[in-house]
């Protein structure tokens, strides 16, 4: 479709402009206000009915979520030709939760003169494939998107002395 020089004018100076002008010492858009982790591990100890089937092993897993965020503000032109940004109700992005996950195994070697342990870890267990929004149009529409973050292995080995 051909955009109007009026309509390029709105969409590329005009409405950019009213937006940073009207949220001026607001929390920028893309920022989250609230987020949370939370990290745990589990040692099996060698007690317990299956205490000598699972000791030296480990499990742990941690989650990550973070609350929505502003992705732009609905605009409407006035009748004098100015722009009115409503910066009460902004266009919002979703919540993100992202889980890892770790298993690991440790014993001792040699005598007991060297320990070591190998863990698995998952970074970003459960990620979806969609891209992500990171900003709209004055009328709402996503204008800009990023990857999700992808799932990453890692396999590591440790000797402690």
């Amino acid at each position: 479709s051909v955009q109007t020089y009026g309509q390029w004018l709105d969409t590329n100076v005009l409405v950019p402009l009213a937006t940073a002008l009207a949220t001026e010492g607001m929390a920028s858009p893309e920022q989250r206000k609230w987020r949370l982790n939370f990290v745990t591990n589990y040692r099996f100890a060698g007690t317990g009915p299956l205490g000598s089937a699972l000791k030296g092993w480990s499990v742990g897993g941690a989650a990550r979520w973070q609350d929505t965020y502003a992705l732009g503000y609905p605009t409407r032109r006035k009748a004098d030709g100015s722009v009115e940004i409503d910066i009460r109700n902004p266009y919002r992005g979703e919540a993100d939760l992202n889980v890892d996950l770790s298993l690991g195994y440790e014993r001792d070697l040699f005598d007991k003169r060297i320990r070591w342990k190998a863990q698995l870890n998952v970074r970003n267990a459960f990620t979806g494939r969609d891209p992500i929004a990171m900003g709209v149009q004055p009328w709402g529409e996503v204008a800009q998107v990023r990857l999700p973050p992808e799932r990453r292995w890692y396999l590591t080995n440790t000797f402690g002395f």
